[in-house]
């Protein structure tokens, strides 16, 4: 299978700067591409945007996002060297280095919130039956296909090696991530409006994206609700935005129906129409209650199945 990373450059405005797209050569764990120019293409200090792209044939996947500073320093050739990043993780100093296992997942507390994205010998082992990604889900047979091909997809990953923690509550800004690397929403800027959203936190580029597709919005005008449990109502709602309407609404007959927040029954609708969310064996759908991980995995596997 062709495999590549595409790297995009884009200043404060989201204007594309540079851009280039190289082999991912098989058994390689990481790969370096630097970022040069003789001509001042650059904003001199000023910070740049690095956004990297895993590229599976001719299927791009979002890896992570970057924002650094751009410095412009003459070399021994007499060239401008343009790119550099005092940071580390996915995009490394003076060039962008992707590799095959980043930072650990949001709820660690890394600052980079990076992906860790499968080797080419992973996705190859994915089709092997004896294979054990996630040795936490056996016990959850009505997910774990939605786990392990959304792992094989980077769209989302462990709380380390091994471990899935199924049962976990996702929080509104890991889900902001899960949408925007499902719909491949470019990330760049870091701005909010939201008191609670820090510009330089791993989610700010992703709650960022979503809100300007329009998947999203914040608890109020101020504040965006970072490190609150996602609930279910909300979960659907952000979905049926990132989806469209499909023409697939359902009937609604669970026991709580009425208990659905007017802005959701559209999108609960939707998704129960299409077979994405389901309620619960005594009839409940519990609008307001959290999602956990493995059902986030699974109503994102929903989608990701439409939409490829």
């Amino acid at each position: 299978m062709d495999v590549s990373v595409r790297v995009v450059i884009t200043d404060k405005d989201g204007r594309k700067l540079d851009e280039q797209e190289i082999d991912f050569p098989h058994n390689s764990t990481d790969l370096s591409i630097p970022f040069t120019s003789s001509k001042l293409v650059y904003p001199k200090d000023e910070k740049v945007t690095i956004t990297a792209y895993y590229v599976l044939d001719e299927t791009s996947f979002f890896l992570d996002s970057q924002e650094v500073d751009c410095i412009n320093t003459r070399n021994n050739s007499g060239g401008i060297g343009n790119v550099n990043s005092s940071g580390s993780g996915l995009l490394g100093s003076a060039s962008s280095t992707v590799t095959n296992k980043n930072d650990e997942e949001e709820s660690s507390g890394s600052t980079s919130g990076g992906t860790i994205f499968p080797s080419e010998e992973t996705i190859e082992s994915g089709n092997n039956a004896s294979s054990v990604v996630f040795a936490d889900i056996a016990s959850y047979a009505w997910a774990k296909e939605a786990i392990e091909g959304l792992y094989y997809a980077g769209i989302v990953n462990g709380m380390e090696d091994g471990i899935y923690n199924p049962a976990g509550i996702v929080t509104r800004e890991q889900f902001a991530k899960m949408v925007v690397q499902l719909f491949n929403v470019s990330t760049g800027h870091t701005q909010t409006n939201f008191v609670d959203v820090k510009a330089d936190a791993w989610y700010a580029p992703y709650i960022t994206a979503a809100l300007q597709a329009g998947y999203i919005q914040g608890q109020s005008g101020e504040y965006f609700g970072i490190g609150e449990s996602i609930m279910r109502q909300d979960m659907a709602t952000i979905l049926y935005r990132a989806l469209g309407d499909q023409n697939s609404k359902a009937v609604l007959s669970f026991t709580d129906t009425d208990n659905i927040a007017p802005y959701a029954e559209d999108a609960i609708a939707e998704l129960v129409g299409l077979g994405i969310l389901n309620g619960y064996e005594d009839g409940s759908f519990l609008p307001r209650g959290t999602a956990t991980r493995a059902e986030a995995a699974k109503a994102i596997w929903g989608i990701y199945q439409i939409l490829n």
